[in-house]
């Protein structure tokens, strides 16, 4: 039982305390999100250096000839951006 806090050590703020937390602190409430828009999050995540790696990969895949890896990795790409921006 060394973990047990005494109920009679437990103090409450006094009210200058408690302004003066409120001062230095704020409110006790979490800061306001501004919503983003779609076209923002897409912008991001086709800035993202794996998802120009993949779409790297799918042309070079193009240009040697084989297709149908390309539309593969392509479409795979594709899929996980549309998920990203559905969430």
């Amino acid at each position: 039982m060394a973990h047990q806090i005494e109920l009679e050590s437990i103090t409450e703020l006094s009210a200058s305390e408690a302004a003066e937390r409120l001062k230095q602190e704020g409110y006790n409430e979490l800061p306001f999100i501004q919503h983003r828009q779609i076209w923002g999050i897409a912008i991001e995540i086709f800035q993202e250096p794996i998802f120009l790696l993949l779409l790297g990969c799918g042309v070079i895949y193009l240009f040697l000839g084989d297709a149908q890896e390309a539309l593969i990795l392509l479409g795979f790409v594709f899929f996980i951006v549309g998920i990203n921006l559905y969430q």
